[in-house]
């Protein structure tokens, strides 16, 4: 069996249920409980694809394609600061909920509205295929 790095990642679970009453379930009742609130969803993991680059040149953010993109052909992204964070955050295999909890640690702002800009931002770069989910 092959060692893989040590991994741990956020994974918001808003059921009912509280851990101690989870505890108390059998094996398959957490399985049907854990399904029923979406665990499966919420534990996938995402990464920036590797043909894109993040770059920082004079306190300004560029995102250059180093390869052949449908939507990047002779282009770049230039994201604002926040944008650039959530990119960084995607550097390595993150569920959402990592990346959420990373924002909320950097930045001031109400959940709500970091939730839906993360959600927003995963949702525009996979649809420009630079964010991948990953096994």
């Amino acid at each position: 069996m092959k060692f893989d790095k040590p991994e741990m990642h956020y994974i918001r679970c808003e059921g009912e249920l509280t851990g101690e009453e989870m505890l108390q379930l059998s094996d398959e009742e957490l399985e049907e409980y854990l399904k029923r609130i979406g665990y499966e969803q919420a534990k996938k993991r995402y990464r920036i694809h590797p043909d894109f680059a993040l770059r920082e040149i004079a306190g300004e953010y560029a995102i250059v394609p180093l390869g052949e993109t449908q939507f990047f052909a002779n282009a770049m992204m230039t994201p604002n600061r926040t944008a650039a964070f959530l990119w960084q955050a995607f550097s390595e295999p993150s569920t959402e909920e990592d990346v959420v909890m990373r924002a909320l640690e950097r930045f001031d702002g109400a959940e709500a509205d970091i939730r839906r800009d993360v959600e927003m931002f995963m949702k525009e770069t996979m649809k420009r295929q630079a964010l991948v989910e990953v096994d």
